[in-house]
């Protein structure tokens, strides 16, 4: 994590500022969540973030994405990060026993009022 807080500093961004609205979901453990001025992140935030990041620079500005569609989300980390810093409506497109993971992750995330399987 101290790689991405560094680059973050390198880069001159004030993880305060950085997605302030957006933290790890309750769902992980806390011995893999650090806490950076009252937010939960882990490891997998800041990898998470920084897609978002090269998706901005490269791709799309993030304000401009509407919907987006996850081709093998896994647990749903990303999508339910996506979701979050975009408000983009996400979809995921995986094999049954993917889209059950992401289906418990991402129910137990959000209290299960944003999701639809």
């Amino acid at each position: 994590m101290e790689y991405h807080v560094s680059r973050l500093k390198r880069n001159n961004i004030d993880i305060t500022a950085y997605y302030p609205d957006y933290q790890e979901s309750n769902v992980i453990r806390d011995s893999q969540i650090k806490n950076y001025f009252g937010r939960r992140l882990s490891l997998d935030s800041f990898r998470y973030l920084a897609y978002i990041d090269f998706i901005e620079k490269n791709l799309i500005p993030t304000t401009q994405i509407e919907n987006y569609l996850e081709i093998g989300a896994g647990n749903g980390g990303f999508s339910r990060t996506i979701s979050i810093v975009t408000k983009a409506k996400v979809f995921i497109c995986d094999l049954a026993e993917g889209l059950y993971l992401s289906k418990m992750f991402l129910e137990a995330s959000f209290d299960g009022n944003k999701t639809v399987f």
